[in-house]
């Protein structure tokens, strides 16, 4: 049997979402970067966007990313919104994105 060949692509981060933005297309990753505190959405429709949440996130970065959080995505009169959620003892929190929008891209 041939051995595999290497990958095109490795993440060190965690994958908090694989989003189906635009059917018959390459799924978009939503990634959570350890280092800078931010979320990483690597769509290939537009240049990759990153969320920064330094500051924003109360309880820590890696605190939601552990306990469950998750990234979805709805297309809604032609616009592509990414919602990131999680829940911990305060109630739950989410952050929605749309990727159309003038100032993200």
């Amino acid at each position: 049997m041939a051995a595999l060949p290497a990958p095109f692509e490795t993440f060190s981060q965690t994958i908090v979402g694989i989003l189906q933005l635009v059917s018959n297309a390459p799924p978009a990753l939503v990634r959570a970067d350890w280092a800078k505190a931010q979320l990483v959405i690597d769509d290939r429709r537009v240049e990759r966007l990153s969320f920064n949440l330094t500051g924003i996130v109360e309880a820590g970065f890696a605190g939601p990313i552990m306990n469950g959080a998750r990234a979805s995505a709805w297309l809604v009169d032609g616009h592509h919104i990414v919602q990131f959620r999680y829940d911990d003892r305060s109630g739950l929190t989410a952050w929605r994105w749309d990727l159309d929008a003038p100032c993200s891209k």
